[in-house]
């Protein structure tokens, strides 16, 4: 099993800021990860968020090159995390750019509540755009090794059956309407030598314990270090939340980032359950792990 020897990860989009800061917020969520091991380096930009201008505002801030990105993953396909992805591989200018992400990326998803919505990507039009614009799609429900140490986790079931975590949310099936199973969410998970795992998540449909679950599938024996992104508790019963938060402390990780739709109530109960392990995240929270290093939390310095 292979390793990376440090990652640091800057929440490009997210919907707070922090108290005086320039950047802007937005319901969404995009991570930058740049990854190394000792022989190489890779920079990947994971979900878009829903405004691209309020992204690449974002980005400016953080010094942070559309140019230096060498591949896209694409959590879900929600509008929230994937708005802008023609427009961010035009402003990337490179040939065969990898953009991953499940096979059911492009399904047809909407919501009827309160009125009928459109809630994902655009269809099969979108898929030759992306390509007709230098992206290369890598679309695969098994994980995807982006470099050793740093994979996706690939499909995750997410059981209807759970009434807790389902959605008022359908898809369009062979000419039927059904419910959306949102089996297309993946995560990022990263290994770094000596530290163990930091886990990104863009909404945690599946359920963030089966997300951790099959993150530790793919690399046995390791301990949970980061949790970072959304867990999707917004509207959850506190007794569920509670139940969950109960569930997640077995892994015991050194640091747990909840954000995006984990929801305020959910955020105040998860810092209760783990005290210093919490922290918020903001756009420009900027997250190290190294392995000579301890891991440092911290707002990324922006250029005004």
């Amino acid at each position: 099993m292979s390793y990376l020897s440090e990652i640091k990860v800057t929440v490009v989009a997210e919907d707070s800021v922090h108290y005086g800061s320039d950047l802007l917020g937005q319901h969404g969520m995009s991570f930058f990860v740049e990854a190394r091991n000792d022989n190489s380096v890779m920079r990947v930009l994971f979900d878009l968020g829903q405004n691209y201008q309020a992204l690449k505002h974002n980005l400016t801030l953080l010094g942070i090159s559309l140019q230096e990105i060498d591949a896209i993953i694409l959590s879900h396909s929600h509008r929230d995390h994937t708005n802008g992805l023609v427009e961010v591989i035009r402003d990337i200018g490179k040939e065969n750019l990898p953009v991953i992400a499940h096979p059911d990326i492009f399904k047809t998803t909407f919501l009827v509540e309160p009125v009928l919505k459109y809630a994902g990507i655009r269809g099969k039009r979108t898929q030759w755009m992306l390509e007709n614009s230098g992206a290369s799609l890598f679309l695969s429900s098994e994980p995807v090794q982006l470099m050793p140490g740093l994979t996706t986790s690939g499909e995750i079931p997410f059981s209807l059956t759970d009434k807790n975590r389902s959605l008022p949310i359908f898809m369009l099936d062979k000419g039927k309407v059904i419910p959306d199973p949102i089996n297309e969410e993946i995560a990022l998970i990263a290994g770094i030598q000596g530290k163990g795992l930091l886990i990104l998540t863009g909404c945690g449909h599946p359920g963030i314990i089966k997300i951790i679950d099959k993150a530790v599938s793919l690399f046995p024996g390791e301990k949970v270090e980061v949790i970072m992104g959304g867990f999707h508790f917004a509207g959850l019963e506190k007794r569920k939340v509670q139940e969950i938060g109960e569930g997640l402390k077995k892994f015991a990780p050194s640091f747990i980032l909840p954000g995006h739709c984990t929801g305020f109530e959910a955020d105040l109960l998860l810092a209760e359950i783990f005290e210093n392990s919490f922290k918020p995240v903001y756009s420009g929270t900027e997250i190290r792990v190294s392995e000579h290093a301890p891991t440092v939390i911290d707002q990324a310095k922006e250029n005004k």
